[in-house]
Parts: structure tokens; C-alpha cells; sequence
């Protein structure tokens, strides 16, 4: 189709009657009927045609626009810069595709997305230039956000002190952290993974004994936790099917200073482990949350644009919105690392006195009975108390330097069955109000859990569909409540 069409030989607002009894079925369905902004201007970018869509986007009418030039969209937001290119290249008789950040007839601006595109006739004189609009401020915005998040998701990473790394089906490393990235390095850059042999030696792995590695000439020792991960669908060819490559996350923890120490110091592994992977699906869940709120602000957009979808950029933008929320789920690590099964309460708190018998000489358990017996994840709940007991020491450091008389922390750890429940109440003399409105700071700490031990506990207890409630004691103190279901049938798994 050739635009041999001058303004000397057509008035304004004749041309797109020309164009119509030239090629009438063309015209009206390319140009007319299409959902994309069009407009066509003379070599001086006066604008000499528009379609319905560009002036439903620019909210000018054509007889607004007609004669006008194409300046009067601008904003004076674009850098002088962007239109400096423009014409050099358009000037060139080159086509020029950018972004302006253009101003409607109502005042409101938007970044389009714009092809310009020059026209000659056959003794190739520029005649016209033919320029097509979109407008992807909402797409924009919502990239900006998940960018956002995403950035915030990769500083909670790179602040958890293991290594951390996701791999896919064939075993290459897609998703790290800066500790992972660190230990590579100290490996003499090779990765990490080929160096434990991960391809050939999962099954040893994932059982969780320390592996020797040399690290700079020296020999640390480290233990790996392994999940998988559901796959979520990236390439286009897999668009309509539900088909998905897996994901396994691992988290590497460094335990040479625990390796000769014997089950106890495995117990702490596990413990750290599974806080780890604790915190690293609250920080996610964290995330998701800010993720969805310009997600539900795309949606009540969407509702307007009617079943036909005709707002490109707004559907593309919700896609990429609910694609980048795919993926962030897909990375929540299932907190299910352990199998359920029942397990001897006294034991556990024998445990527990054990790993604090050198930092916590007032703690004292109490059995209603000798043969209480729990069920499900053992380590989780016995990683419940230990982050509680955590805290409980930091504050009780904190008062012990803030006051002048001395501070003797005291904690009694009351175990009962309650019904179908098990509950433990452990009670100390930190006052409540330490607790609730202790400092967030902490949190950029790098142990594991460090100021969010209150929230990783109640992820723990809410996997196991039990309760937890913090009260403050009549004699002055705190007390923790935890109640865990003593029976699969409760939890929802087999005993």
C-alpha cells in the first residue's frame, strides 16, 4: 500500500476518507477497528490523521488534533535528549522505536511506548511519518514493583548466614546467595556443588552427614539440607501445559566446629536448619504479601476492560504480575522436613536442657508425667523452644546491662497433655512488655532467626495446626503457651 498523499492535495481530515475509498476493507480493519493508537503527521509533524484508539488513549478529539502538532502531547517530563535521537534518526530515514512520557487532553500523563515509522513515495521523498502508541504505564509500574520485591527478596537471601542455592532438573545452579557465591570462591571459584560431587552423590547427601571440603587450604565440614521445589512453567513452548520442571532448594550449612561434638551438636544442626528454612518461607511469604497488593490494584483495573481484553499493555502486565508470583510461591520451602511420628517429651526436654546447660543454669522442666508422649516434628517444636529460649536470653541481657541491680533470668518449662493436645507453658521473670516491643534491629543480625523468633515460631506451630498464646504471669514474667495435637488424626497426617 503506498501513502502517496500530500496535504497540498488533501485538506486536513480528508485524508483518512482518501485512504478509505482506496483500500475501504483494509483500512477499515487495520487502521479503524485497530486497538492500537495510530497516527500519521506531515514532515513537519503536524498531525494530519488519527484512529479512534489513539484518540481514546490521548483523550483528544480528532478536530483537536488535526493540524495540530505532535508536540502537543508532550509533557515536558521526556529529556530533551530522547527527542534529540528521535529526529536524528528519524532524519536519517531510519525508523526510531522509544518511550515518551506523553501528557492527555485531561492533564493525566503516561509513558507510550511509540514506532515511528517514515513514509516516502516512489521518488523517495518523505512524505509522512506513520507512528503507532501504546500505553504501558501499567505495565511499567507493576515491573518497577516486582522489581522492588524481588530486590528485597535477594537482600533476605544474601543476609541469611547459610548458603543457600536452588538448582533445576539437570542439577545447574539457577537461584544463589552472596554465602553460597563466598564459599565458591573459597573453593577457588569452582562451584560449590560439583565439588561436593552433588550430581553422583545425592542419596549420601540428602541423609545429612558432614562432607569434608577443602576451603582455602583447610578442611570445613558441610552438612546439606535438601527440598524439592515445585517447577513453575518459564519458556514459551510450555505456555498451555500444566507440565513443570522441578526445583530443589539447598541450604549448606558450615558444621566443623560441631562435627567431632557428637548427636548433640547434630541436634543443633537440624535446629538451625530447620529455623533457617523458616525464615527463608516467612521472608517469602512477606514478600508475596507486598507483591499482591499492586496485583489487586492490575486487577480492579482489568475489571473495565471487558471480556475482550483489548488493553494489551494492562493483560501483559497482569501476566508478568501473575507469572513473578508463581515463581516467588514456587520458592517457598515446604517446612516438612522431618517425617511425623511420636516421640518421648522427656527426651525432648533433655535435649533441650542440654544444648542450654552452659548458657542457662535457671531452667527447670517439668513433666506431668514421665511417659508424656508428643507427635510430629520433633526438631520443629524442639526448634520452637530453642528460638523462644533465645530470646529470652538476649532480653535478659539487655535488662541485666539497662539496670543497676543484678538480673538472674529464671525459666520453668511445664509439659502436660490437655485433652487431644500436648502443651508446654514456659514461663520466665522477663517482663512482657520486653517482650512485645523488643527491637527489630536485631533482625539484620545474621543468627539464624535473630529478632523475628516470635514469627518463625508461629510458622512452625501453625504447620502442625496448633495454638500458641503469649501472656504476661500474675507474679511478673512472661508466659509462652504451645499446644501441639497428639494425634495424626488432628494434624492431618498418618501416624
Amino acid at each position: 500500500m503506498t501513502m502517496n498523499l500530500m496535504t497540498e492535495s488533501f485538506p486536513l481530515g480528508e485524508i483518512a476518507s482518501h485512504l478509505s475509498r482506496q483500500h475501504p476493507a483494509l483500512f477499515s480493519t487495520v487502521v479503524e477497528q485497530s486497538s492500537v493508537a495510530i497516527s500519521l503527521t506531515d514532515p513537519q509533524a503536524r498531525i494530519v490523521y488519527t484512529n479512534p484508539a489513539f484518540c481514546r488513549l490521548t483523550d483528544f478529539s480528532l478536530s483537536q488534533l488535526l493540524g495540530e502538532n505532535h508536540r502537543v502531547l508532550a509533557s515536558q517530563q521526556t529529556p530533551r535528549e530522547v527527542y534529540q535521537e528521535m529526529w536524528h534518526t528519524l532524519l536519517q530515514g531510519e525508523a526510531w522505536r522509544g518511550q515518551l512520557i506523553n501528557r492527555r487532553g485531561n492533564g493525566s500523563l503516561y509513558l507510550a511506548d511509540i514506532d515511528i515509522t517514515p513514509i516516502v513515495n516512489s521518488q523517495g521523498e518523505l512524505e509522512h511519518y506513520l507512528a503507532m502508541h501504546k500505553d504501558i504505564s501499567a505495565r511499567y509500574a507493576l515491573e518497577q514493583r516486582l522489581r522492588n520485591h524481588m530486590t528485597l527478596t535477594t537482600a533476605v537471601l544474601n543476609n541469611i548466614p547459610a548458603a543457600v542455592v536452588v538448582v533445576n532438573e539437570n542439577d545447574s545452579v539457577i537461584m544463589d546467595n552472596l554465602a553460597y557465591k563466598t564459599l565458591c570462591a573459597d573453593c577457588g571459584g569452582q562451584e560449590l556443588l560439583a565439588v561436593l560431587d552433588y550430581h553422583n552423590n545425592k542419596a549420601a547427601l540428602r541423609e545429612g552427614r558432614p562432607q569434608p571440603v577443602s576451603v582455602r587450604g583447610m578442611t570445613r565440614w558441610l552438612a546439606l539440607g535438601i527440598w524439592a521445589l515445585p517447577g513453575v512453567n518459564e519458556e514459551a513452548n510450555r505456555y498451555f501445559t500444566d507440565s513443570a520442571l522441578p526445583r530443589t532448594l539447598i541450604v549448606i550449612t558450615d558444621c566443623t566446629e560441631q562435627q567431632q561434638q557428637g548427636q548433640l551438636d547434630r541436634l543443633k544442626q537440624q535446629i538451625t536448619s530447620g529455623t533457617l528454612l523458616a525464615a527463608i518461607r516467612e521472608s517469602l511469604d512477606a514478600a508475596l504479601v507486598q507483591i499482591n497488593c499492586p496485583l489487586n490494584m492490575l486487577a480492579a483495573a482489568r475489571r473495565p476492560n471487558g471480556e475482550d481484553r483489548s488493553n494489551v499493555a494492562l493483560e501483559s502486565a497482569w501476566r508478568e504480575g501473575e507469572e513473578a508470583v508463581a515463581r516467588l510461591q514456587a520458592c517457598r520451602p515446604s517446612l516438612a522436613f522431618e517425617p511425623a511420628d511420636e516421640w518421648s517429651v522427656k527426651a525432648l526436654l533433655d535435649d533441650l536442657c542440654a544444648l542450654y546447660h552452659t548458657r542457662l543454669n535457671g531452667l527447670h522442666c517439668v513433666l506431668a508425667s514421665p511417659q508424656l508422649t508428643g507427635f510430629g516434628q520433633r526438631t520443629q517444636v524442639l526448634a520452637c523452644l530453642s528460638l523462644w529460649l533465645d530470646r529470652t536470653l538476649a532480653l535478659s541481657t539487655e535488662i541485666a546491662s539497662a539496670e543497676t541491680l543484678p538480673f538472674a533470668l529464671a525459666v520453668q518449662i511445664y509439659a502436660r497433655e490437655e485433652g487431644d493436645w500436648l502443651s508446654l507453658y514456659i514461663e520466665d521473670n522477663v517482663p512482657l512488655m520486653q517482650v512485645r516491643y523488643a527491637a527489630a534491629a536485631a533482625a539484620t543480625i545474621s543468627t539464624p532467626g535473630k529478632g523475628m523468633e516470635l514469627r518463625l515460631i508461629q510458622t512452625l506451630v501453625a504447620h502442625h495446626q496448633g495454638a500458641i498464646d503469649l501472656t504476661s504471669r500474675p507474679a511478673g514474667g512472661t508466659c509462652l503457651m504451645l499446644r501441639f495435637p497428639l494425634s495424626a488424626v488432628l494434624t492431618g497426617g498418618a501416624k
